[in-house]
């Protein structure tokens, strides 16, 4: 780390103008859950100073009344950006990170909550004395509506260091949103981070994890300090209900290609991205082939690269059979 740089975020540290951890708060129709998350983030013991960035994606019930009511209770804790129109909930993300100024990002949506009260003094402390990791994640309970724990399903994760060969290869996540803390990329922007806000409309888990691990490793402790709420129900905005009713193996083929194109945009191509996109090109070409349709189509054409008009989609669809079927051999070996 160079030293001028770390002096000077030291200085800013010791005059308090930057506080130390930002907590990107995410909040859409959450007036149920939002103050159980809200009290999870003030009960934090911490020795340094933070800031809640609480981005209300227009909301059509009380969130972005209790978000006001909190903030007036707590004067120069927050920051407040509620929106009259709504942006989508990977723009919205995104914008709160961009609004974000402390020198660590800790995520929480609004229906999820912390845990333990030393949350984020632990992973902050990790991450000072270990420079050449960009983010820390944790283990996590997973409750329902009531915040009562649901047998069966816990938020385990491999401990230790996370790297970029188990996202590639294994397609592992280090940990749920709300237990990942990380170096603030977003002040200093060294890439197009907006990516987060394109690549899908619901998801940036996955997109945020990808962004991290291209910049450094991530370290996942074996404490259980967060929950996660899983609902799924017909009518809900969050993404487990709203996922009843889309295309997942689009959404996912879309998602796994727009984010490859974008690592090898900024960061070059490299022979594990592209094995995942040839994957991930043959993966479309198959969910189509299977249920034809014309979002299915879009898809494909996307996914593919129609670069050339239809004769090069059709050319590279034909180039594709040989890997399917290859694998499918392979499967049944």
């Amino acid at each position: 780390m160079d030293d001028k740089i770390a002096l000077d975020e030291i200085s800013e540290q010791a005059s308090e103008r930057v506080p130390m951890v930002s907590v990107a708060l995410v909040t859409y129709k959450h007036e149920a859950y939002i103050r159980e998350a809200l009290d999870s983030i003030l009960m934090q013991r911490v020795n340094f100073s933070y800031e809640i960035v609480a981005g209300d994606d227009c909301s059509p019930d009380g969130t972005q009344d209790i978000l006001r009511e909190y903030a007036d209770r707590h004067p120069g804790r927050f920051v407040l950006l509620l929106r009259e129109k709504n942006l989508g909930a990977t723009a919205n993300s995104y914008d709160i990170k961009c609004h974000c100024t402390g020198r660590y990002i800790a995520q929480l949506e609004g229906d999820d909550f912390w845990t333990d009260p030393d949350k984020l003094q632990k992973q902050v402390d990790f991450l000072e004395a270990h420079p050449e990791y960009i983010g820390t994640a944790h283990m996590h309970n997973v409750v329902d509506e009531n915040s009562c724990p649901i047998k069966g399903i816990d938020g385990y994760c491999e401990p230790g260091r996370f790297t970029m060969k188990d996202y590639l290869v294994e397609g592992n996540l280090p940990g749920q949103t709300a237990t990942l803390v990380y170096r603030n990329i977003y002040r200093n922007p060294l890439h197009d981070y907006s990516i987060e806000a394109r690549a899908h409309d619901f998801r940036s888990d996955v997109t945020v994890t990808l962004i991290l691990l291209s910049l450094g490793d991530i370290y996942t402790f074996t404490d259980s300090m967060s929950s996660r709420r899983l609902v799924r129900k017909v009518g809900e905005t969050n993404w487990n209900s709203v996922s009843m009713t889309r295309d997942l193996k689009v959404d996912e083929c879309l998602l796994s290609a727009r984010l490859l194109c974008w690592r090898r945009k900024e960061f070059g191509p490299t022979e594990a991205g592209n094995a995942r996109m040839r994957m991930w090109q043959e993966n479309a070409l198959i969910v189509f082939l299977k249920h034809p349709g014309k979002r299915r189509l879009e898809a494909l054409k996307e996914v593919v690269g129609e670069i050339s008009g239809p004769g090069f989609l059709i050319f590279r669809c034909l180039g594709l059979i040989p890997g399917i079927i290859k694998r499918k051999l392979k499967r049944n070996v």
